[in-house]
């Protein structure tokens, strides 16, 4: 695999939407070494892109690596209230998932789902581990992947999610303070062992996961561990109803509300969702500098749309997630856009430039890494390239439309990460992903037939049909 090397795409996106046609970009070990429209001279083997689009590679700014392909297409019909946490009917089924019993199958699961995101064209994975972050980082680094990660606090899975109880979704304070100050401890550990391993591509970061279940004395070990460690902090934010419900019969507050007397708003943290944020309380976000996480497909199976152009309106940064379930950022471009512009009734925003740059720059800005997000000299050449030349987004009169509202994560055809190809002419480089899909499927099949035996799968009545 060379060390330095030509791209030569039909386009190349250089950022605020701008297209250039016709230039190459040279690659020199893990950096953009030039932008140049004349290669001639230059001794470098070349890459030809013809009929593709160039983007910097794209960051997923939340996710959770592994649940989502267990449990896709078993909770997407069940007839909950509109609002109603989508996850609550899927617990009893991940509880089983991240049992000892089922390590090997979770980490085969956690594979394939990495690289769902690597192959559709993510290069920086947030993600928010429930258990085993060892198999999480041991995918990144054989996969070669970017993340920023950690164990989402608390651990139990019922504390955070809550549960079906005769129809009815309910929720347990299990983990107590001391608990939670246990946990906590356990990311000191995580970051002297694993951050900045895998040649920097691995780095560390916190999350609690929300107001209404982690107290306020440990958000604020939170924001103290987090300025000590200088890594960023990653929440969930007023992501369902019976959020607002309990921050404000525990503390009289909402939960932006809890995050600011804790201290932990600011610039180095993200809130996921913020589905039901105040009026009141977006200025507060604003002028904290803190940044909102769009999952635009994920809550829209909630019968809801999450703001984007209210936030981005507000001066509030707006980054790009797939949470669980989705793997394709490409598709969520589409996805924010579209559902965007429902939301506020406009044709013209959210626009094909701002969810690009949801998806690059705005979360490079989140992680302060200014070598992300961007085709540059000096950048870190992170870089995708999306096919427009097939019979779904082509012909091509604009290019960045074509992609965001034409394309999906399979149309991306190449992949560089630090420099290393790890896809290229649409196929994995490094590995067999037969293979990976192969184990993958296994693995689910063998928790689901447990998961089956413990009544553990929720149905629909429509599955009667």
């Amino acid at each position: 695999m060379p060390s330095r090397f030509l791209l030569r795409p039909r386009w190349t996106c250089l950022g605020k939407g701008r297209i250039d046609e016709n230039v190459v970009v040279l690659i020199e070990g893990e950096r953009i070494a030039d932008v140049l429209r004349d290669p001639s001279g230059i001794d470098a083997p070349v890459i030809d892109l013809p009929g593709h689009l160039v983007l910097p590679g794209l960051i997923n700014i939340h996710t959770h690596a592994g649940p989502g392909p267990i449990a896709r297409g078993i909770a997407e019909d069940l007839p909950m209230a509109t609002g109603g946490a989508f996850y609550t009917a899927l617990t009893k089924l991940w509880k089983i998932a991240y049992t000892e019993r089922f390590r090997n199958e979770l980490r085969a699961i956690v594979r394939w789902d990495v690289y769902g995101m690597l192959r559709t064209g993510t290069t920086t994975i947030v993600n928010q581990s429930s258990v085993d972050l060892e198999g999480f980082l041991s995918a990144v680094d054989e996969l070669g992947a970017r993340t920023y990660t950690c164990l989402t606090l608390p651990l139990s899975i019922e504390h955070r999610l809550g549960y079906i109880k005769d129809g009815v979704a309910a929720r347990d304070d299990v983990s107590g303070i001391d608990d939670q100050d246990a946990e906590l401890k356990l990311h000191e550990t995580f970051f002297a062992r694993y951050d900045g391993s895998a040649s920097g591509r691995i780095r560390m970061m916190l999350a609690p996961a929300s107001a209404h279940t982690v107290p306020p004395s440990v958000l604020r070990q939170v924001r103290q561990m987090a300025n000590e460690l200088h890594c960023p902090i990653s929440t969930h934010l007023c992501q369902a109803p019976n959020e607002l419900n309990e921050t404000q019969a525990k503390y009289g507050k909402t939960p932006v509300g809890v995050l600011l007397e804790a201290g932990l708003l600011g610039p180095d943290l993200l809130c996921a969702h913020a589905t039901y944020v105040a009026e009141e309380d977006i200025p507060v976000l604003r002028d904290s500098g803190t940044f909102v996480g769009h999952c635009a497909s994920r809550k829209s199976k909630e019968a809801v749309i999450s703001p984007f152009q209210r936030f981005v309106d507000a001066g509030v940064p707006v980054a790009l997630g797939t949470d669980s379930f989705q793997c394709d950022l490409v598709e969520e471009m589409k996805d924010a856009a579209v559902l965007g512009k429902i939301a506020v009734r406009t044709l013209d925003r959210p626009s094909a430039t701002q969810v690009l740059e949801a998806a690059t720059s705005v979360g490079a800005r989140y992680l302060s890494r200014s070598d992300l997000g961007h085709i540059q000299p000096g950048a870190t050449a992170d870089l995708i390239a999306v096919n427009l030349t097939r019979v779904h987004n082509s012909p091509v009169i604009e290019p960045l439309r074509s992609a965001v509202y034409y394309s999906y994560g399979s149309d991306v055809d190449f992949v560089t990460i630090g420099g290393k190809i790890l896809v290229q002419d649409g196929r994995s480089t490094t590995l067999d992903e037969v293979t990976l899909a192969n184990q993958a499927r296994a693995a689910c099949e063998r928790i689901w037939e447990e998961a089956e035996r413990q009544g553990a799968i929720p149905r629909s009545p429509l599955d009667k049909d």
